[in-house]
């Protein structure tokens, strides 16, 4: 602004952009310095009012903004997780479940973004439409794995597609579940968490009186006999993988009536020191069961009474099983499968009764060191027994000529304890379903089967696949085409049944697998059922198609004896 005179009360010229507001507010071309100076005022002070609501608002943006990092870091605590988890290398073997691709196991597919191979059960098709008879390509370009998947929606929910980066975030507290502490979620004790609370018990009991657990009343015990030589594992047992991992598993027991030998100071040592590396702690909780085991030196023999189980999980759809134990001493020593003892079958519960006694001959104080105590509790099946859990117990721990009582949690059994003949042995049979809500149809593929058995002369068989719907007012019937001279035979076939997704629970498909005979009948190969009739891996497979329609769910199923059909 320039000064025409030196007076204080001068006139002065403004500028121009001084010149254009005061010809829209019409306030004149100039102005005296004295009155410019005399028309501002002093902005006033706030009150206490005005002041606590800046104050609240400030708050209110601030917990605004630790609650969406808060909500942003939970989601790549997700992913973070998902990544450190993946068991496989995404070459032969899935990103995230570690499952071997081959004849026999997942079909490959290859994600878009990581190029790396995951299976079908861990990936996610981006964008998949419902199509008629066909399912979408394994290895079509727009197959994700859920790590991809999940990446994507974090990069979408976070906002990080916009600021081209992820924003400011804060990851979940260690303890806490995805950030937000569940009441409802109790998980099942570690192995650690388990031996803690039993020498928090021993401590507490030297101040007071211990109490006696109740006694279980006494079975009448139905004794099975076998000699120590014929009561061993199966060959292919890693004898150095068995006894590294038994050391330190063996510090996992907590006796109810303290018959252990080992004081507890040595076991929390022994503990600390050996169950942070090779311990997993499993969240899933799968039962527990009751069982007393007694070692007498003097005869040499090992006795274990199998008392009960409870809290299995369910097999069936009415959340049942039939269940039944198998239990061996670990390492074996003669090199040979030898089938492990078992008890009875106890239908129709999660909370078996068992109440049986298994003896083992023959057991020297030796194997009273190194030997471990394998029991495995199974869910009987016409087309194979699933493991349902397992418990593990060292020898070295017990007190011989004592009775030792033990409440444990189950496990999930390990591969070399579950016995490798639990199907029927008449072959497998890979299942594609899908759901179709546009064409209220389900379409079944029947993809390949494997290990078939050998019904002509030559070694081989001419399998072919009968499929048909229970209870079909229609009574429709497809057969695939017979694969000449093979065992194992791919079809790759898809046939289409048109029936409502609520008449779904009242359907069953039916397979059957037969041998093509030029003039005589054929030979009958092996049948399967998929329905809410069925149990474990064939009812998931069923339940999968129904609650998630328009995507493809692939199975592998064990063929039964049973004739399946007309």
């Amino acid at each position: 602004m320039v000064d025409l005179s030196n007076g204080r009360d001068s006139w002065t010229c403004p500028n121009d952009r001084q010149l254009a507001l005061r010809a829209k507010l019409q306030t004149g071309w100039s102005v005296k310095t004295q009155s410019l100076h005399t028309l501002t005022k002093k902005p006033e002070a706030l009150n206490e009012q005005e002041k606590q609501t800046i104050l609240d608002v400030i708050k209110r943006a601030e917990t605004l903004e630790k609650t969406e990092q808060q909500r942003i870091g939970r989601l790549v605590h997700h992913v973070e997780s998902m990544k450190k988890n993946a068991l496989g290398d995404g070459s032969n073997k899935c990103v995230l479940c570690g499952d071997t691709f081959g004849f026999l196991g997942p079909t490959a597919s290859l994600c878009k973004d990581c190029k790396k191979a995951a299976c079908q059960k861990c990936g996610v098709e981006e964008g998949a439409a419902a199509s008629g008879l066909r399912f979408p390509a394994s290895g079509s370009s727009n197959w994700l794995c859920k790590i991809c998947a999940e990446t994507r929606e974090m990069w979408k929910k976070s906002g990080a597609w916009f600021f081209k980066g992820m924003p400011k975030y804060e990851l979940p507290e260690p303890g806490s579940l995805n950030g937000r502490i569940s009441k409802f979620f109790r998980p099942a004790p570690s192995p650690l968490q388990r031996v803690s609370i039993a020498e928090d018990c021993e401590s507490s009991s030297e101040e007071e009186p211990p109490v006696q657990p109740p006694q279980p009343p006494q079975p009448s015990p139905v004794v099975r006999h076998a000699p120590l030589s014929h009561v061993h594992s199966i060959s292919s047992v890693n004898t150095s993988h068995i006894s590294r991992r038994e050391s330190s598993l063996s510090h996992q027991w907590a006796s109810e009536e303290g018959s252990s030998s080992v004081t507890s100071s040595d076991r929390a040592g022994s503990v600390f020191s050996e169950v942070e590396d090779d311990v997993i702690i499993d969240e899933v909780y799968l039962g527990s069961m009751q069982f007393s085991v007694t070692f007498d030196p003097q005869t040499s023999t090992l006795h274990c009474c199998l008392i009960r189980a409870k809290g299995l999980r369910g097999m069936d759809v009415n959340g049942l099983c039939d269940s039944y134990c198998r239990a061996q001493l670990l390492p074996s020593t003669s090199g040979k499968a030898i089938t492990p003892l078992r008890t009875k079958t106890v239908h129709k519960t999660r909370d078996p009764e068992f109440n049986e006694t298994l003896a083992w001959f023959h057991v020297t104080p030796a194997d009273h060191i190194r030997k471990t105590l394998h029991i495995v509790i199974y869910d009987e099946d016409k087309y194979g027994d699933e493991a349902l859990g397992s418990a593990r117990l060292h020898l070295a721990r017990l007190t011989p000529g004592k009775t030792s009582r033990f409440n444990v949690f189950l496990e999930k059994p390990y591969p070399d304890e579950v016995c490798a003949d639990e199907g029927p042995g008449r072959g497998r049979i890979l299942i594609a379903l899908n759901y179709v809500t546009k064409r209220k149809a389900i379409t079944v593929g029947i993809i390949r089967c494997a290990g078939l058995l050998a019904m002509d002369s030559n070694g081989t068989s001419d399998p072919f696949v009968k499929i048909q719907l229970k209870d079909d007012p229609h009574r429709r019937k497809f057969k695939t085409a017979i694969k000449w001279r093979n065992l194992n035979p791919e079809f790759c076939e898809h046939f289409t049944f048109e029936i409502k997704m609520g008449e779904l629970s009242s359907k069953t498909l039916m397979f059957s697998v037969w041998d093509k005979d030029l003039g005589k009948s054929d030979d009958y190969l092996g049948g399967l059922e998929l329905g809410f009739t069925s149990k474990g891996d064939r009812l998931r497979h069923w339940l999968d198609t129904i609650k998630f329609p328009d995507r493809r769910h692939e199975r592998w199923h064990n063929l039964c004896g049973q004739i399946i059909g007309d």
